[in-house]
């Protein structure tokens, strides 16, 4: 029996790569790796009849008119897919193509170590990339036309086998001026991953050893980059309208259970790729996601030692032409609803109460709150009710008040939005410290900062600053980054 599923675009890892721990570094037995120069065969060994689900002879059926659509996130460029098939069964996936990408696609596992199962690419207008008779579980090379094709993998085992098959696509080719790294360019480039010796590794094929001097286990550390899974991505990192890439490193000691992940951004330079910095994610994270939309890297891992138990974590970067800056919103967030456990969610809905009125994030992050504090000072507060605050809030709304910044700590426990132009001017009656003391006249300010706290998994509004911002006190003591709200309250489409 056929299975064939449709992947279309660019290529995502849909899901955890649950076959990294049955992919051995070192397998004992070499596959076969065919490249865009092997010679097809013409003629492909018969594996079973294509069958329907009726039991219909299908031996006649076009793949590519029963393929099965698979939903791919669009600025995705990797896939991974699994199943199990039965002795002679074979299973086949449509994916389109651009003329000139650069396409590495292989099989993992016990399975194509022996192999029990292999590969055949073939386009739409009947150009085998790859035959069956090749017995191959590796291919990687130029796509020579866009069209649609066609990758099997098929049984030859007298046994059930599992599978997984791997696909990566380098980006769509900008043009002879604008030329595209390649996945094979990444393989056999030269990498920065000492963070005290600053040594560089000069891989061929994906692997090389690291140079470091000393003696011991340090100098026989081996580098890989592991092509399989959520490994690379591409996207432009520096405006020169050409896909840089992102690429995960292994860095493993023979004999120990270490292998640190590190992340390395290769800056494409007249198609040569250039690591320009790397930095370690932890030893024996799980890489669940790698990303480059718009400038900016999104990155999700997981560790399994986080505080006791594994914790999934994102982080996000962006290059300044020196080094990478860390930005607390990730490029791949949606906009289309309030996330009260995120802090770049908020950004957004305040940035839109300003303009539309709707008070409803405000609602949100005081749900369950008997009220807040004004405060114009660390010490000090007047405290109002929720019902108080939100009249406050439409009373001044005509004024058109204005976003001016946004600060947040990289712990992910702090957030405040500045605004200013309020009319009429927030005011403050009386404090609140070892006793109530009056204010007369009353304290006015046009400027209000809504501080925002993280309570559990969600955070929630705790003080309305009325007072002119004071950056030595929130940047140099408290350590808060400063962000434009233009910049976090529009993501990246």
């Amino acid at each position: 029996m056929m299975r064939v599923t449709r992947l279309s675009g660019l290529f995502v890892c849909v899901g955890l790569l649950l076959a990294a721990c049955n992919s051995p570094l070192n397998p004992t037995v070499e596959p076969h790796t065919a490249t865009a120069t092997d010679t097809p065969m013409d003629t492909v060994p018969e594996v079973a009849l294509l069958e329907d689900d009726s039991g219909a002879d299908t031996s006649m059926a076009d793949p590519f008119t029963t393929a099965e659509q698979l939903e791919i996130a669009p600025n995705a460029n990797s896939s991974l897919m699994e199943g199990t098939l039965a002795p002679g069964e074979s299973a086949s996936y449509e994916l389109e193509a651009t003329s000139g990408q650069s396409l590495y696609t292989h099989l993992l596992g016990e399975a194509a170590e022996q192999p029990n199962v292999i590969l055949a690419i073939e386009g739409q207008d009947g150009t085998p990339l790859l035959s069956t008779d090749a017995q191959a579980v590796v291919w990687e090379g130029i796509i020579p036309a866009t069209q649609s094709y066609i990758i099997t993998v098929s049984a030859i085992a007298q046994t059930d086998v599992a599978y997984v098959l791997d696909i990566i696509f380098s980006p769509v080719p900008a043009g002879e001026d604008l030329p595209s790294l390649t996945i094979t360019s990444l393989k056999n480039a030269e990498y920065h991953v000492c963070d005290a010796l600053d040594c560089s590794c000069q891989m061929s094929d994906g692997f090389c050893q690291l140079p470091l001097p000393e003696a011991g286990l340090l100098a026989q550390q081996e580098m890989r980059l592991s092509v399989w899974g959520p490994t690379i991505a591409f996207g432009d990192m520096n405006g020169d309208n050409v896909e840089d890439a992102l690429v995960i490193l292994d860095v493993h000691t023979p004999d120990t259970t270490g292998h640190f992940k590190y992340a390395a951004l290769v800056l494409n330079q007249a198609g040569e790729p250039h690591n320009v910095v790397s930095w370690i994610l932890g030893d024996r994270v799980m890489v669940e996601s790698v990303a480059i939309l718009s400038g900016l890297i999104d990155l999700q891992i997981t560790d399994p030692f986080g505080a006791g138990t594994p914790q999934t974590v994102t982080y996000n970067y962006r290059w300044d032409g020196e080094s990478l800056d860390w930005m607390p919103c990730s490029p791949l967030s949606s906009d289309s609803f309030l996330d009260t456990s995120d802090r770049c969610s908020i950004v957004r809905a305040v940035d839109n109460f300003l303009v539309d009125g709707d008070t409803s994030v405000f609602e949100a992050l005081l749900s369950g709150s008997e009220g807040i504090n004004y405060v114009n000072n660390i010490e000090g507060a007047q405290p109002v009710s929720v019902s108080e605050f939100l009249s406050d809030l439409s009373q001044r709304l005509a004024s058109n008040p204005t976003c001016d910044r946004v600060r947040m700590d990289e712990a992910g426990e702090t957030l405040q939005i500045w605004t200013s132009g309020w009319n009429p001017p927030w005011e403050i009656h009386y404090f609140l410290y070892d006793a109530k003391v009056t204010v007369e006249p009353p304290w006015t300010s046009q400027i209000a900062a809504f501080m925002i706290t993280k309570r559990d998994d969600a955070y929630e509004l705790t003080h309305v600053w009325l007072n002119e911002d004071d950056v030595e006190l929130w940047e140099d003591i408290y350590g808060l980054e400063t962000f434009s709200c233009t910049e976090l309250g529009n993501p990246a489409p």
